[in-house]
């Protein structure tokens, strides 16, 4: 199953860049990547759509 992962991961990463571009693949940033997703997405279903943002300038 984890050789899998690693295979889809791979896959997925070849796919989305150019050759040109492409970067080493890390199973590291495939995972960080996915957690920072899931985070932003949770904090987004918790926030209210009417929600409005400060921003603070210093």
């Amino acid at each position: 199953m984890a050789l899998s992962a690693v295979n889809v991961a791979k896959v997925e990463s070849g796919l989305t860049a150019i050759e040109v571009k492409r970067k080493a693949f890390s199973m590291t940033n495939v995972k960080t990547r996915y957690h920072n997703e899931l985070l932003l997405n949770r904090f987004m279903s918790i926030l209210p759509e009417t929600t409005k943002l400060q921003i603070n300038q210093a």
